[in-house]
């Protein structure tokens, strides 16, 4: 297996990674109080029947790996700034993480870290976590964020497993209603300090 930065010939083949999450349970969160005074309460829950989870590849996550791919290439049409990773087996792109500096706040924001359902629990992924990780102390950096769903507890398992520590909620980043359909976003941190 290789690591090495995602290039603008991997960008077709990075819809071939199996990212399907089968999902037993959820994260449960209450909101208790209003205004100031609120505070929440976050509880794993098993779900009645296991979910199938498609994470795909958003059009802005692509746009965005587009850019991350033409900087690493040195590419003066790109104009991001963070890292782009794959993970390659015997030809094949098996995994992938990326991010991007947030200059203003001093962080790397994580896009995305996925690996190939095939080669999930062998620390491939968390292989590219700390490489990302090692990036953003290179280029001094204060910390990592991250965002993941209430509906996908696997993400925010292997965030803790990374060093991450949830920072906060967000009830209404996708919709009015993510309280209550069950999809709220948690935000993580990882303090590089």
């Amino acid at each position: 297996m290789t690591i090495r930065p995602l290039r603008h010939s991997d960008l077709r083949q990075l819809r071939d990674i199996a990212d399907v999450i089968t999902a037993t349970e959820y994260v449960h969160v209450d909101r208790v109080g209003d205004g100031i005074d609120t505070q929440w309460r976050l509880v794993l829950r098993p779900v009645r029947q296991p979910l199938q989870l498609a994470q795909g590849l958003p059009e802005d996550l692509a746009f965005s790996l587009r850019m991350l791919a033409g900087a690493a290439e040195d590419d003066a049409s790109a104009g991001a700034e963070g890292i782009a990773l794959v993970a390659e087996y015997d030809g094949r792109l098996i995994a992938l993480a990326a991010g991007e500096t947030d200059a203003a706040r001093g962080v790397l924001r994580v896009l995305t870290v996925r690996v190939d359902e095939d080669f999930r629990r062998q620390g491939i992924g968390l292989g590219l976590a700390f490489k990302l990780q090692e990036w953003a102390r290179d280029h001094a950096l204060r910390a990592l964020s991250a965002t993941t769903s209430t509906a996908n507890p696997a993400a925010a398992h292997f965030l803790v497993k990374a060093g991450y520590q949830l920072a906060g909620l967000d009830t209404a980043r996708e919709s009015n209603h993510d309280l209550v359909k069950e999809q709220v976003t948690l935000l993580w941190n990882h303090p590089l300090d």
